[in-house]
């Protein structure tokens, strides 16, 4: 019974990915007579200082209640190409560099990611599907990623308040195992009318699994953050791209049964670094 469940929802999520395509595929097709905007293409690179590596309520390196003891340097990049304004093609990378092991890669390299995706925003819904490849410890990982994201911010007025509430499935082909999240990151600028704004959000999530990707199934985890973003544009010319400063930190509680491993089941991360978005 459990490998039909597996093998049905592992085909309904498929069937969702190709929706996702067909549609975005058909709408952009819409589109292709509107006047395109300034931009279509548009990237970033984050370089990012994190003191965990936090995997769906797994602490990796096992950094526990110590704030820095096995710190991670986590530089990213990413590409969004806008075929119109409802679906987005996506691509990028993330790395993982530090010395807490040895390495299979080379140097302080510990890990690769590489990742594919579209989404397509149909009303007030956003679906995505992202294709990625986890390149660790002599091994490469397929993940299938699966989100739905509502945009709720009509429904609190003028306020410009929203609570952004999104849901992701994680299928990890290695282990032939899913992880549910369910979120919000409601947010907020302060000092708006300042020379130096800043953006606060604070994002609350959290996480299920089935006894496949964790040892137990059911609750895993769940975490709220401070997350700050100030733009450097007092510093920094904008013909030089928009550039920022991010930092926060982040509270997590996870289940014993489930991620046994941690070292601490309650414990605070955090993180600082810079980002270039253009």
């Amino acid at each position: 019974m459990g490998s039909n469940i597996r093998f049905l929802s592992t085909t309904a999520m498929w069937a969702l990915a190709l929706s996702v395509m067909v549609t975005g595929s058909a709408l952009a097709q819409d589109d292709m007579a509107a006047a395109a905007p300034e931009d279509r293409v548009s990237g970033e690179i984050t370089l990012d200082y994190n003191t965990h590596f936090m995997l769906y309520g797994v602490d990796v390196w096992g950094g526990g209640d110590s704030f820095g003891k096995n710190s991670t340097f986590n530089p990213a990049a990413s590409v969004n190409i806008a075929l119109c304004d409802s679906f987005n093609l996506f691509a990028g990378t993330w790395w993982d560099v530090n010395d807490n092991a040895p390495s299979t890669l080379g140097g302080s390299m510990q890990e690769v990611d590489v990742w594919v995706g579209a989404d397509v925003t149909i009303q007030k819904f956003t679906l995505s599907v992202t294709g990625q490849q986890w390149m660790f410890a002599g091994t490469v990982d397929t993940i299938l990623d699966f989100g739905l994201g509502y945009d709720d911010s009509e429904l609190w007025g003028d306020s410009g308040f929203a609570l952004n509430p999104s849901f992701l499935a994680h299928y990890d082909n290695d282990v032939d195992g899913w992880v549910y999240v369910f979120g919000i990151e409601p947010g907020t600028t302060l000092n708006a009318s300042g020379s130096w704004p800043v953006d606060l959000s604070i994002p609350v999530t959290i996480g299920f699994g089935d006894d496949n990707y964790y040892a137990d199934s059911g609750f895993a985890y769940a975490s709220i953050g401070a997350q700050f973003s100030v733009p450097l544009t007092s510093l920094i010319d904008e013909s030089y791209g928009a550039w920022s400063l991010n930092f926060g930190v982040t509270y997590y509680h996870t289940d014993d049964d489930a991620i046994p491993g941690n070292p601490d089941d309650d414990f605070f991360t955090g993180n600082i670094g810079v980002a270039l978005a253009f």
